[in-house]
């Protein structure tokens, strides 16, 4: 099994070397609990390893998710393949302007056949160019499940996604989903479908709030902690157990 490192040593040893490539990750998170810090730390990492790093941003403007990427990474205008693909202003924007003014977007991102396609064509695309090892971070697929036509549908294009992944092998991605957004029954039926789980969760502790991660599912053969570990957030990434890696 290879992994894909975080740049996170303390959440590489929990997941017994890092991401595991070729899968499909989510990340199920409270509100509040930072966990595209560490998505985004992960994209950096591939960036320093000569990866392609791919981040579909269904929550923010692509200005604000290169601002966040500048914060961990300064020199990032640099890295020609870092990509920002537009999922944010389509969404919104009226149909008789350009969907986008970003370089790399998704015409209509609430069409799930569009966003299979789109997906599909894309990781071609890259493949062509020489990445062989292509890191994904999807933030967020509820976003998604919440303005396409069903959540049921957003479901069964989930399953496109990873069996687009699998063929792949060297890739990874990443979901970021946050939870009790939907009922029980899509949930795990999500939750069954992707290859690993991490849980972030927020709680408040003698009028503090504590944040903690656990890694709930992964491929059998890893030897991953399911300990679950509190963390701090900082400016740039999260840091378990008050190490700063």
């Amino acid at each position: 099994m290879e992994f894909a490192k975080t740049g996170n040593a303390e959440f590489d040893a929990l997941c017994g070397g890092g991401i595991p490539r070729g899968l499909v990750t989510a990340f199920n998170c409270d509100p509040g609990t930072y966990s595209s810090l560490l998505a985004m730390q992960y994209l950096c990492e591939g960036l320093k390893k000569g990866e392609a790093a791919v981040y579909i941003s269904y929550d923010h403007a692509p200005e604000h998710i290169r601002n966040q990427m500048k914060k961990i990474l300064p020199e990032i205008a640099k890295y020609e393949n870092f990509i920002v693909v537009d999922a944010y202003t389509p969404s919104f924007r009226p149909e008789h302007m350009k969907p986008s003014d970003e370089k790399f977007f998704i015409e209509k991102p609430y069409d799930l056949a569009k966003v299979s396609a789109w997906f599909s064509t894309f990781a071609d695309e890259l493949t062509n160019k020489g990445f062989k090892n292509i890191r994904w971070v999807f933030d967020s697929y509820t976003t998604l499940m919440l303005i396409s036509e069903s959540s049921i549908s957003a479901v069964k294009l989930l399953r496109s996604l990873i069996e687009r992944i699998h063929a792949l092998k060297s890739s990874t991605l990443i979901l970021i989903r946050t939870r009790g957004v939907f009922s029980s029954r899509i949930e795990t039926l999500f939750d069954h479908l992707v290859d690993g789980l991490v849980d972030f969760k927020i709680k408040e502790l003698s009028n503090k709030f504590q944040r903690t991660l656990r890694i709930r599912k992964l491929i059998i053969n890893t030897k991953h902690s399911t300990e679950e570990v509190p963390y701090e957030v900082n400016v740039v990434r999260i840091v378990i157990n008050n190490i700063v890696t």
